[in-house]
């Protein structure tokens, strides 16, 4: 019996629409070859289970002068910056910058595999593998898993420039473990400025697979981050998600449907604006043409706030 959802494909022809958070978005084109490595193919799968605390390897890791064969923390991923790469050596029992944290390229499952041992995270009894792979998943074959502990920041970026216009990033989602909530999701587009464009979820169902969706617009040629990672809550391996990223995909988008997904969005403002002035007995007859307006731009719904 299938034990995961499968990571649905997003990669579709140009001018078809994407909904994201209950909106419509219309594709221009894609433009996922701007991405490194944007489906984690160019790395080698691991080979053994990524624990999260240097300590809790049991033999002197992969990067020691006599090496094991354990590993910890964040693993290298080509043409992604690592904020916190691990050196795979055992600090017993000394914490290290890295601990709290394990990522890396993970092969998936096949349905008729053999008992997994490759797991995210280790652990004794709470232990977590990667999903199993179906025909309608987006790469197919390796997937970047993500775990991280305690209050611990774990995030992969990667340099890009993108001319001025509106964006949508994709990022397919599988929570093979954990139901505890993050406290910051990291996945997205930061510019070199600062500005921060992230997806909104702080929760993944376990075993359900989702888009992380991100839109943004950008009124200059604009150079910053491609962005994947998380803040994890105050929770420890057992109940912080484990969390696997399919192929990364960005696309330009019509801004008009930008403008509108905006614009609906201002109107739930609008809404208790309107609602609030009815108990002050204000006049919100212009207010309420405006919200009825299926065509209303995001400027006037603001006025109309105002």
């Amino acid at each position: 019996m299938k034990r995961f959802y499968s990571i649905m494909a997003v990669a579709m022809i140009a001018a078809v629409c994407f909904t994201a958070n209950a909106q419509t978005y219309k594709v221009l084109e894609d433009v996922s070859s701007k991405i490194k490595n944007a489906d984690f193919s160019a790395d080698a799968a691991v080979t053994n289970t990524i624990r999260t605390y240097s300590k809790d390897m049991t033999d002197n890791g992969i990067g020691a002068e006599e090496p094991g064969v354990e590993m910890y923390g964040q693993q290298p991923l080509a043409g992604w910056t690592a904020a916190n790469p691990t050196d795979n050596i055992k600090n017993d029992p000394s914490l290290v910058s890295g601990d709290a944290r394990a990522a890396g390229v993970f092969e998936y499952l096949k349905e008729d595999s053999e008992d997994p041992t490759i797991s995210l995270g280790g652990g004794t009894t709470t232990i977590f593998y990667a999903p199993y792979d179906y025909e309608c998943t987006v790469a197919g074959k390796q997937a970047l898993g993500m775990l991280a502990v305690w209050g611990a920041t774990l995030q992969y970026t990667q340099d890009i420039t993108l001319p001025a216009g509106a964006y949508m990033i994709v990022i397919p989602v599988m929570n093979t473990g954990g139901a505890g909530a993050l406290t910051k999701n990291l996945n997205g587009f930061i510019t070199d400025a600062g500005v921060e464009y992230f997806a909104s979820n702080k929760q993944y169902e376990v075993g359900v697979q989702l888009n992380d969706t991100i839109v943004f617009r950008l009124d200059a040629e604009t150079s910053g981050k491609l962005s994947l990672g998380h803040q994890s809550g105050n929770v420890g391996s057992g109940t912080a998600p484990h969390l696997f990223f399919d192929k990364v995909s960005l696309y330009t988008i019509d801004p008009a449907s930008l403008d509108a997904a905006e614009a609906a969005a201002a109107k739930v403002d609008l809404l208790a604006v309107i609602e609030d002035g009815k108990q002050l007995g204000a006049d919100t007859k212009a207010a309420e043409a405006v919200y009825a307006n299926e065509n209303a731009t995001l400027a006037e719904v603001l006025a109309a706030i105002e």
